[in-house]
């Protein structure tokens, strides 16, 4: 038993150049198209990506502050640029007094007053860092200033610091 085999005819070869070269154009296009993606994509912030917004977000701190404090006393005060909102990311927060205390971290959005309330209920420190601001949605205004303060008063030799990791976006 034989096999058989075909045999291309002339006239085939030249239409599979054609579209060999066809898919060949395609492929360049395909290749040009992704390119300019990337490039695209490449420049576009990789920050955008992280945070939700074009910022890479900084950490400030306020001074140590010793007891005995007022109630209400401002532990951090971070100005917001006129042209920008600023957005929080996170807050580090750290305080030695064995009664512990109720920081406030506010910002004003407009008019109204915003907050969040951290109870610390004895001596500790506490690191929070969110992918998503903390105050999304509402972010503190233009020539606003952003604060931490403690509700409570300190006791006496109490040791107090705070900051915010924050980035303020045009």
């Amino acid at each position: 038993m034989g096999g058989f085999s075909t045999v291309t005819p002339p006239g085939a070869i030249n239409t599979n150049v054609a579209v060999i070269a066809s898919i060949s154009s395609e492929v360049e296009n395909n290749v040009a198209n992704i390119n300019a993606v990337v490039s695209t994509n490449v420049n576009y912030p990789m920050n955008q990506l992280r945070w939700g917004y074009p910022v890479e977000p900084i950490w400030t701190y306020g001074p140590v502050s010793t007891g005995p404090l007022a109630a209400g006393t401002v532990l951090l005060s971070q100005p917001v640029s006129s042209g920008y909102n600023a957005y929080i990311w996170g807050y580090f927060l750290s305080e030695n007094d064995p009664n512990g205390n109720v920081f406030l971290i506010q910002w004003v959005n407009g008019t109204t007053v915003y907050q969040q309330m951290i109870v610390m209920n004895g001596p500790g420190t506490v690191n929070f860092i969110s992918v998503k601001a903390i105050n999304d949605g509402i972010p503190a205004s233009p020539n606003t200033t952003m604060v931490v303060k403690i509700l409570n008063a300190a006791s006496t030799n109490a040791l107090y610091m705070a900051g915010i990791l924050y980035g303020q976006v045009a």
